[in-house]
């Protein structure tokens, strides 16, 4: 029995039930659980200690173990927010502002980076970055050159294999992923508060390995 989980379907499946978080932890858990709800055989864990083999430890986001003989498949999130208040289904959310829109590219990057690690030494068999956002400054065209330039996300672009920092291969933000891959963002969600300030969700969802 093949242990690949239908990472697509459980966000669809989320996207008709929840239409925004309080944090990337409600995101994680929220995911998790309609992972389990699909797959009910499969073992889903949050935050697993994994050691990499470049150095150090990483708590991958999401660890999902199932079929016969086992594959695993390793999930990194980010949820980065625009400012917005108002009521989903009856609950309040004030999302916070993420500043540091730079940073964000490179984390997520960095996301893409890990998993391929942990395929590529053996602790993941599939691995996905998923980056939920009503944040639009991700998923537009960079009007000028930045130092993020080589990360953006644009839609319908690639990002990698190599992605320079500033330009620059020996800056300590620049790395190399092991291919490049297709920027896809979908709608996710589009809610309104009471005084009419709307806020629209995009999911990208990158598949590794």
């Amino acid at each position: 029995m093949s242990g690949a989980i239908e990472v697509g379907t459980a966000i669809t499946d989320l996207i008709n039930q929840r239409k925004v978080f309080h944090s990337e932890a409600d995101f994680q858990f929220a995911l998790a659980w309609q992972i389990q709800q699909l797959h009910q055989d499969a073992d889903v864990r949050l935050e697993v200690p994994v050691t990499r083999a470049s150095g150090g430890r990483t708590e991958l986001d999401i660890q999902v173990q199932r079929g016969d003989p086992i594959e695993v498949t390793a999930i990194e999130l980010k949820y980065r927010t625009a400012l917005w208040a108002g009521t989903s289904e009856g609950e309040d959310f004030n999302l916070r502002y993420h500043s540091a829109t730079d940073l964000g590219f490179l984390y997520f990057a960095r996301d893409i980076q890990r998993v391929e690690e942990l395929i590529g030494q053996g602790s993941a068999d599939h691995g996905y970055a998923i980056f939920l956002t009503n944040e639009q400054r991700y998923t537009r065209h960079l009007a000028r050159k930045c130092n993020f330039t080589d990360f953006q996300l644009e839609n319908g672009g690639l990002l990698g294999p190599i992605l320079n920092w500033a330009g620059d291969p020996n800056h300590k933000n620049s790395l190399n992923l092991k291919s490049s891959y297709a920027i896809k963002w979908v709608p996710f969600s589009t809610i309104t508060a009471a005084n009419g300030t709307a806020t629209q969700f995009s999911v990208l969802m990158v598949k590794v390995g």
